[in-house]
């Protein structure tokens, strides 16, 4: 079996390059020969100061040009590998990135779609870790809380497996996020079936405030990747095929889930979506509100019922006007 090479990254992005580079392998690439593309474009980052929060387009274009010594091979492969950084990037709602050269629209269009679990889905995959026959204690322990608060919240699974017990007001019924993307640290509310159901695991088993919800049974916080593996898990029990690789369910695709279906009960609410979208994106953390208006697409796709309601909260915002002929 051919080893994974190991990257080493400096910049400001480097926790994304990281994260891409793992997210690629747990799709089932090596991801080898891609590394050095990855190496020097984290090289340029750093030379020209190019941050998340400071990402100037000419410094970043002109590292994707054409050099005149380089073979079409070479040029075509540092290229490849930024348009897969900069798609992954957006499939994880951040845009942190310029656009590759004329290819923002093909990548929205063409890049991943994703998989929206109906309620049904949802319960079975619930019931699937409830029920799941295993002799992983952690998995019996934590994985049906865990997916219930990551639908019950629209949590990344980063924001999930970092909190701590101090992070939980049971009597609120708040979660303290400090660990957020961008760091954009907030409150999230949860409901009264799910506040009962962390109340009634942290009364269990009694961990101190300054450690982690989610543990092993050295008090080791989880890793991203064994909730992967525990919501492969569940999805197979459940009866819900994988499509393959790089084609999902993702365990993101949870918090996509989330909210579409709070958007689509938000709507057969009668509640306007312009108003509530902003709300929507607050409480995802999202730092733009165009990374949560693509759920109102998604909604209508999955829900077609939706454009119903929305029909029916925005008739008579625009008076009709009559028509004269003469």
């Amino acid at each position: 079996m051919v080893p994974y090479n190991t990257p080493v990254f400096t910049s400001d992005y480097a926790s994304r390059l990281y994260a891409f580079v793992e997210y690629k392998r747990l799709e089932g690439y090596k991801y080898n020969g891609e590394i050095k593309e990855l190496q020097r474009l984290d090289r340029c980052f750093l030379v020209h100061n190019i941050t998340p929060a400071d990402h100037p387009d000419e410094d970043v274009y002109r590292w994707l040009g054409k050099r005149s010594s380089e073979s079409d091979r070479t040029f075509s492969t540092r290229n490849s590998v930024y348009r897969q950084f900069y798609s992954y990037l957006l499939s994880q709602e951040d845009d942190v990135l310029p656009a590759p050269p004329n290819a923002r629209e093909k990548l929205q269009g063409s890049g991943f779609v994703p998989y929206i679990f109906t309620h049904e889905e949802m319960r079975r995959i619930f019931d699937a870790a409830d029920s799941m026959e295993t002799k992983n204690a952690s998995f019996k322990r934590c994985a049906p809380l865990l997916l219930r608060l990551l639908y019950g919240t629209g949590l990344r699974i980063n924001e999930a497996l970092s909190l701590t017990v101090g992070d939980v007001s049971i009597r609120q019924k708040v979660l303290l996020i400090r660990e957020a993307k961008n760091d954009n640290s907030r409150l999230v509310p949860m409901s009264q079936s799910l506040s009962e159901r962390m109340e009634d695991y942290l009364s269990m088993y009694g961990y101190p405030e300054e450690e982690p919800v989610f543990q092993h049974d050295d008090q080791k916080p989880f890793h991203k990747n064994t909730a992967y593996e525990w919501f492969r898990l569940a999805l197979w029990k459940a009866g819900i095929p994988h499509r393959g690789r790089g084609k999902g369910p993702r365990l993101h695709d949870v918090r996509h889930t989330f909210a579409v279906h709070s958007l689509q009960a938000a709507v057969e609410a009668g509640t306007d979506p312009n108003a509530f979208l902003p709300l929507l994106c607050t409480y995802l953390g999202h730092r733009r509100l165009s990374a949560t208006e693509r759920y109102l697409r998604l909604t209508t796709e999955v829900y077609p019922s939706v454009i119903k309601g929305m029909d029916r909260i925005m008739c008579g915002i625009i008076p009709e006007v009559e028509s004269y002929e003469g």
